[in-house]
């Protein structure tokens, strides 16, 4: 169930082609899967800014293997939590 007060921003993003609705899920469009690759792309160049720089910092698949590791825990930790939290 989507929270009342993230319905307009989803609302939106359907109206701009960034994401389709399929049944009560939201998937990325062609147009949005670009936007959202930009914004991740960005986002791990400004996370490798952050991270020590021994032996030249990890390599652009052991970041990528990393958060999407990241990712699966805390989907999984959402799948366990209690509903209307």
């Amino acid at each position: 169930m989507l929270p009342s007060v993230l319905r307009p921003v989803f609302i939106e993003a359907v109206a701009d082609g960034y994401v389709r609705t399929d049944g009560d899920d939201l998937v990325l469009t062609e147009v949005g899967a670009a936007e959202f690759t930009k914004v991740a792309d960005a986002w791990k160049a400004w996370l490798r800014t952050k991270l020590p720089d021994r032996d030249g910092g990890p390599s652009s698949e052991a970041l990528d293997a990393a958060l999407r590791r990241l990712a699966i825990r805390v989907g999984e930790q959402e799948q366990l939590a209690p509903a209307g939290r």
